[in-house]
């Protein structure tokens, strides 16, 4: 894709770990969290939307869990998984985000 960084994580794509057709590879979701509407109101004060987070990757491999990436952040990130979309990843990118604790699935 061009115009696009190589360190950003595009959904559906191969980026992370660098999967390519015919090869293994597993689906990552960012963690969400679920916020109230609003508070002030009756009827939206019972009503509940998932936001996505999202998980960079530091160069030393480490995750961080952020609402929104610095700039700072997203230009020293090996990866960038931007919340609310899902992700095709390589089995040694799903190892690195199972042992630091985050789900992923087929």
């Amino acid at each position: 894709m061009t115009g696009v960084p190589a360190h950003i994580a595009v959904p559906q794509s191969a980026s992370p770990g660098i999967v390519y057709p015919g090869q293994s590879f597993l689906l990552f979701t960012p963690p969400s969290r679920r916020r109230r509407m609003d508070t002030r109101d009756p009827l939206f004060r019972r009503m509940f939307i998932n936001e996505g987070m999202t998980l960079v990757k530091d160069a030393d491999g480490s995750y961080v869990l952020v609402d929104t990436p610095s700039e700072e952040q997203s230009a020293s990130a090996a990866v960038v998984y931007t919340g609310g979309h899902t992700y095709q990843v390589s089995l040694a990118e799903a190892d690195a985000l199972t042992a630091a604790g985050y789900e992923v699935h087929t």
